[in-house]
């Protein structure tokens, strides 16, 4: 310490511990820099500064993964990457659409919904669905290429639903003739509702089409007339033929061209018409023997009607005629012997007259 001017120097004494004074040297004092902190306060510094450098490094990782990490990893949603390509090559790997293209599948287009608007007034739909609906989904296709601006790949869809729709216009003719064909045969099975799906799809073709309103028509009343036909049968195997007769015959009105119902007409009017002509004959002959000529006569003309030119009938009013000249003989036999008991001559010489333009 500096000594301060008017101040005398203080002595120090000195205090040696006991070793000092049992003649042992001391120990060497602690050197140490001027300034520098004892060996403890140096320790806690230095596990200072390490949680430092430490809460250093875990922001710095923080920072990375909030900053750079995201950056790093693609997003989902954005649109994958693609190569730079040169607007040269964009033009000569796909040149744009023109107007041109455009006006076209505006064209075509329009052609499209014409043709599938006079298909839709001949009721294309019931008998040419599937194309119809063919057609309509390449033209949805075309609507979604146009509003992508893709006006060529339009105008080709379009194309293709006009010619689906122009193919089917022109089997218009084939489609009926199949139709009534088809329409026929399965009413030639008795099928009433298959032939009347068949006969209406060519009525859908061609509305006036006589065989097809003819075909549905007899289509329609199928069923009756099956009906009609059996109860008819079963009269007939019981001897009814007025039942039968009643029942074929309402078949056939309702279905004259129908030949199982014609043919079971004609053979129950047959059977009928013979069993009638039996009876007429039969009472005819009857009443020949027992000479009631008139209802004889009577018997005659209705077997006459039922079976005209028929040789029995034609031998049996011979004998009528006979059995009426003899019954008229007799009588004028007995009328000229009167006469002449009566010596009436005149009257006599008349009835002989009668006998001869009788019997010459």
């Amino acid at each position: 310490m500096p000594q301060r001017p008017g101040c005398p120097m203080r002595r120090t004494k000195v205090i040696m511990t006991p070793a000092e004074q049992r003649g042992k040297a001391p120990s060497p004092p602690d050197l140490r820099p001027p300034g520098a902190a004892h060996n403890t306060s140096a320790g806690a510094g230095s596990q200072f500064r390490r949680w430092w450098v430490a809460l250093a490094v875990v922001v710095v990782l923080l920072l990375a993964v909030v900053l750079v990490l995201p950056r790093m990893v693609p997003d989902p949603t954005a649109a994958p990457l693609t190569a730079k390509v040169s607007p040269e090559a964009v033009t000569q790997a796909a040149p744009a659409e023109t107007s041109a293209d455009r006006s076209e599948a505006e064209q075509t287009l329009q052609r499209y919904l014409k043709a599938r608007a006079r298909l839709e007034l001949a009721n294309a739909m019931q008998w040419g669905e599937a194309e119809m609906n063919a057609a309509e989904n390449l033209a949805t296709e075309g609507d979604r290429s146009f509003g992508q601006r893709e006006f060529a790949m339009a105008a080709v869809s379009y194309a293709g639903a006009l010619q689906a729709l122009e193919q089917l216009e022109s089997k218009s003719e084939t489609r009926l003739a199949t139709a009534l064909e088809l329409g026929t045969l399965a009413l030639d099975m008795n099928d009433s509702a298959l032939a009347t799906q068949h006969f209406e799809i060519a009525l859908a073709i061609e509305p006036d089409n006589q065989p097809a309103q003819s075909g549905l028509a007899r289509a329609q009343v199928r069923p009756q007339v099956l009906q009609l036909i059996n109860t008819g049968y079963q009269a007939e195997v019981a001897g009814d033929f007025s039942t039968a007769l009643s029942a074929l015959d309402t078949a056939v009105q309702l279905d004259a061209a129908y030949l199982p119902a014609v043919d079971a007409l004609q053979r129950v009017t047959e059977a009928a018409r013979e069993r009638d002509f039996r009876a007429a004959m039969s009472r005819a002959l009857v009443a020949l023997d027992d000479g009631r000529l008139v209802v004889a006569g009577a018997a005659l003309d209705v077997a006459e009607r039922l079976k005209p030119g028929e040789a029995v009938v034609l031998d049996t009013r011979q004998q009528l005629r006979l059995a009426r000249q003899k019954s008229q003989l007799i009588s004028l036999r007995q009328q000229v012997g009167e006469a002449t008991s009566n010596e009436d001559w005149r009257t006599a010489a008349g009835l002989y007259l009668k006998v001869l333009a009788i019997a010459p």
